[in-house]
């Protein structure tokens, strides 16, 4: 019989924004928590009678509260986006877990760390070719690890063109780089001894090309 774990998970999302509207222009700002809770449990034979049998135990949390302003003008046929984001994280990880090589992870984790962000993008329409061209930028960084603290490290340059060749149809392209957080459960792992080990450790990064055609 295989051992099969219960989980069990639950989250939640609360925010609001607000928006300040004037000539050729608008204001956002935006406040938002998000919460999500996981468990797992699993027992030898699926007995979960028998604490003793007990091979994995796993309990995380993971809870992010953002803040993020950001600037949009428009000048006929430009558009202009800019902004910055903050956000504080907290993560927990309880983890006990028998593997099959006879080896125990047994421990408690609790990081407390804060990202930070810049973005821009400029937009312009030319109406003539029924085109538009869009170039952006984006810089990420956090105060986890030395590895990850200057942002622009994580420099993120974009663009994307979208051209109307026939009536309703449109062919798009993008190109870009674009950085990624390890998940919380790397970042918060802990050997036996109780030391975090991957406190080195970089943005995952992504370079991504993207074509296709849209029927609007």
């Amino acid at each position: 019989m295989f051992d099969l774990p219960s989980y069990n998970q639950w989250n939640y999302t609360i925010g609001g924004s607000y928006k300040h509207f004037s000539k050729n222009r608008f204001t956002t700002i935006v406040v938002s928590r998000n919460h999500l809770n996981n468990s797992s449990n699993k027992y030898e034979n699926n007995d979960f009678t028998l604490s003793a049998g007990k091979i994995l135990d796993y309990q995380s949390s993971e809870i992010e509260n953002k803040l993020r302003v950001e600037e949009t003008v428009r000048l006929q046929n430009w558009k202009i986006n800019y902004g910055v984001g903050l956000e504080d994280v907290n993560y927990t990880n309880g983890t006990f877990n028998k593997l099959p090589n006879n080896i125990t992870l047994d421990f408690n984790s609790a990081i407390n760390f804060q990202k930070y962000s810049g973005f821009g993008q400029i937009s312009k329409t030319f109406t003539k070719a029924n085109t538009t061209v869009s170039f952006g930028t984006r810089i990420d960084g956090n105060n986890y690890g030395e590895n990850m603290k200057d942002p622009f490290s994580q420099f993120s340059p974009r663009l994307a063109v979208s051209t109307k060749i026939y009536k309703s149809f449109y062919f798009n392209s993008s190109a870009g780089i674009y950085y990624q957080l390890p998940a919380y459960t790397i970042l918060g792992y802990k050997n036996n001894d109780g030391v975090f080990t991957n406190k080195s450790i970089p943005y995952i990064r992504n370079k991504q090309v993207v074509a296709g055609f849209e029927y609007l």
